[in-house]
């Protein structure tokens, strides 16, 4: 296990062990039927786009992983996403569903990732078979994610991997001050956002997310929907309202509706 530094890889296969916090020790191919046989259907992993550009993003169902393991005579089972933080915020990542995307089958019928070592990606593979929902660069000094030390157990510490079919998460989403976009009370990018409420949209179809608007203006608000639409949001899936402070009792039938944008 790698306990410090800068990842690659949740989980990956022999080879690229020493870019992962986890070394597998199942087959690709059992990995693959197991998810098939609680229902869940591969899609890709990120592909290079025809016009040379990277990357179309992975596509499959989604997954949430857990981590559990033994600790001074008690299990200890925790989401995936507390053992990784953010490079840039130095803080936990965000926890959301991963995507199956299945790796690539090969001619002979193996899949690729038992070749490369890609298992559970946290930047862009092509073979991966399970990638994070976030789009990342390979490259070295652009990593995104590292190993949060502090919440992983000692070298050598054997390790359970739990994948399940992703559950669906609700987040209170609000836009700031000087157009700073919060989830759950954390700095977010639009994209991130975007990302959260289409895995939302998947999982409980219809869903609309409500983004309160805290003495924001106008124009930052105008600029937020237009990111978060580019990123593939359709409309009606967002709204914006007035995040106004409490105010005592009212006669409810002469209130007002809070402001939409």
């Amino acid at each position: 296990m790698l306990r410090e530094g800068a990842l690659e890889f949740l989980a990956a296969f022999h080879s690229k062990d020493h870019e992962s916090i986890l070394r597998l020790g199942a087959q690709p191919e059992h990995v693959y039927a197991a998810l098939g046989l609680i229902g869940l259907e591969p899609g890709h992993p990120p592909q290079v786009r025809e016009n040379g550009s990277c990357c179309e993003p992975p596509r499959g169902d989604l997954v949430d992983i857990f981590v559990e393991w033994e600790a001074d005579g008690y299990i200890e089972t925790a989401e995936s996403s507390t053992w990784l933080r953010e490079a840039a915020y130095r803080r936990p990542v965000r926890a959301q569903a991963w995507i199956f995307g299945g790796s690539r089958v090969r001619p002979d019928g193996t899949l690729s990732c038992r070749a490369t070592g890609e298992a559970i990606a946290l930047v862009d593979f092509p073979d991966s078979l399970v990638s994070h929902a976030r789009r990342a660069s390979s490259r070295w000094g652009e990593l995104w994610c590292e190993a949060n030390t502090d919440a992983i157990p000692p070298l050598g510490t054997r390790v359970t991997l739990i994948l399940r079919p992703a559950a669906p998460r609700r987040h209170v989403m609000r836009l700031a001050p000087a157009g700073r976009l919060l989830v759950d009370g954390s700095l977010a990018e639009p994209a991130e956002v975007a990302s959260l409420i289409l895995q939302a949209r998947e999982l409980t179809p219809g869903h609309g997310q409500v983004i309160a608007v805290d003495r924001a203006l106008r124009s930052d608000v105008r600029r937020v929907r237009g990111e978060i639409e580019a990123a593939g949001v359709p409309a009606d899936a967002l709204r914006f309202e007035d995040a106004r402070p409490e105010a005592p009792s009212v006669d409810t039938a002469t209130s007002q509706p809070s402001p939409r944008f």
